[in-house]
């Protein structure tokens, strides 16, 4: 993990910034809650202060988003193929398969 570039977008450095800005909106949260706004997110803020916490200690990223704001989304990527009962590879839209090299998409399900 400490030897992804700078530029990757899960340096630890950026992680470590994350965390302070979504430390500051779960202090924001927590204002508005005291003041009886019901719209306050306390749990969402929590729960992705916990993810990158975890990441920082395994080096596994656990959320389906990341970035500052949770404004990206994370893609999966098969490691072992599983198959149906007649040997077809099963497969999911969104994810990346390294046997044909690309991302299964919805048009490629529909054949």
């Amino acid at each position: 993990m400490s030897s992804l570039p700078d530029d990757h977008p899960l340096n630890p450095t950026e992680v470590k910034k994350w965390i302070a800005a979504q430390t500051q909106y779960l202090a924001d949260e927590r204002r508005k809650k005291r003041h009886g706004d019901k719209t306050a997110n306390l749990s969402k803020h929590e729960a992705y202060i916990r993810n990158m916490k975890h990441y920082l200690r395994t080096g596994q990223w656990v959320d389906l988003l990341y970035g500052k704001e949770q404004e990206h989304v994370s893609r999966f990527r098969c490691v072992a193929l599983a198959y149906d009962k007649d040997g077809n590879p099963k497969r999911n839209v969104g994810t990346f398969y390294p046997d044909i090299c690309e991302i299964w998409t919805r048009e490629m399900q529909n054949g």
